[in-house]
């Protein structure tokens, strides 16, 4: 429904006032983190778009008894557009553990070299002498980055729990990743970065967040045989199963094997109704694909990807009623690390579960018993 001229000019100008005191419009969705005036300017937009679409609610009375709903959502993927469309003012706001400042390729303004150390899946050698995580390890740097002069470079937001820029790093995932680092001064892993903003390290604060969590160790045989486990296996949740926090999903696990290499790769996908779908996700469907490969003649894992692949609404549709050794690559993908050289099993797969950290698919794939315990 096309909007009217002057409701059209209202949204414009609330978004310049958001751009020039640096709020991000996703914020308003968590309306006790910003100003109260901002809060109700948002609500009466709002509430015009609903009574003008008809949406009805019990909760509000309009003046002609009508009741309606007030729709923040109606509103933020539009304010979200007119925001990101001023590359020019630095919107500042806190994430979590650090304040960042937000623009338009502000990395490759404060970092003059990334774009040169940049590989052709976009990934960039993370420095031996930062910190990805460290759980209970003071002495190491500050996490999620590294430093570039005065900023903090930040890992990319698919790092961050449900691929949502307003939710804390899968900080297992991280400690796992250094973990593997740790074990070896040769060992390297290259990652994906933000690119729209940085951090200011001594704003650094801890923070917590509580979610469930399991790990298991791989039973090992029938890796290293050729005609073992090839084929596609799909395991789906039941729903009188489910742990609270959990999604209702499905998870593919295909294996391949060709000249010595056998390979893994793994997807996890939503149904329509559970999958999220925010304004920062551009309306698009997200999903984590991971990349496993592994020469059966010396024993060892050599390679390890994950990614988050993209679909528009008809592919993913498509997507849910095609398993992955039919669907092929054809969908876009961000890779956010990858790892070559010799990955010891335990680290390997305790990546991969905290990759699909909250899949109860993963562990009980592999032989292992689910955990229901809270962390941080």
């Amino acid at each position: 429904m096309e909007l009217p001229k002057h409701l059209k000019d209202k949204i414009n100008n609330f978004a310049n006032k958001l751009s020039d005191q640096g709020i991000a419009p996703w914020r308003l969705v968590f309306y006790n983190t910003i100003p109260d005036y901002i809060w109700d300017e948002c609500n009466n937009i709002a509430r015009e778009i609903a009574i003008m679409k008809r949406i009805f609610n019990p909760r509000e009375k309009t003046d002609s008894g009508s009741l309606v709903e007030i729709r923040i959502c109606d509103i933020v993927p539009i304010l979200n557009t007119l925001y990101k469309d001023n590359p020019m003012k630095e919107k500042r706001y806190r994430i979590n553990n650090y304040d960042v400042i937000e623009k338009k390729d502000i990395l490759l303004d404060k970092y003059m070299d990334y774009s040169k150390l940049l590989d052709e899946d976009g990934l960039i050698e993370f420095p031996k002498d930062a910190c990805l995580y460290k759980r209970h390890q003071s002495s190491y740097p500050l996490p999620f980055g590294f430093r570039i002069g005065d900023y903090q470079a930040l890992l990319h937001r698919y790092f961050r729990r449900g691929c949502y820029p307003l939710n804390h790093y899968n900080i297992d995932l991280l400690n796992a990743l250094q973990i593997y680092i740790d074990g070896d001064k040769s060992r390297r892993i290259k990652i994906a970065l933000e690119e729209d903003y940085i951090a200011i390290p001594a704003s650094y604060g801890e923070y917590f967040e509580y979610d469930y969590w399991y790990g298991a160790y791989y039973d090992e045989k029938g890796l290293d045989d050729r005609n073992k486990m090839i084929g596609l296996a799909v395991h789906y949740s039941d729903p009188k199963k489910i742990i609270a926090g959990q999604y209702m999903n499905r998870t593919e696990f295909l294996w391949k094997y060709s000249d010595g290499i056998k390979t893994l790769e793994i997807e996890e996908l939503y149904a329509m109704d559970d999958i999220f779908k925010g304004m920062e996700h551009n309306n698009v469907f997200l999903t984590k694909y991971l990349h496993l490969q592994r020469d059966i003649n010396s024993h060892r894992f050599i390679h390890l990807d994950c990614a988050i692949k993209k679909y528009d609404n008809d592919a993913y549709i498509n997507r849910l009623s095609t398993p992955i050794n039919k669907y092929g690559h054809k969908v876009n993908k961000k890779k956010i690390f990858r790892i070559d050289g010799n990955i010891p099993n335990n680290n390997c797969f305790g990546i991969m579960h905290y990759f699909f950290r909250s899949n109860m698919h993963i562990p009980e794939y592999f032989g292992a018993q689910i955990i229901d315990e809270r962390t941080t």
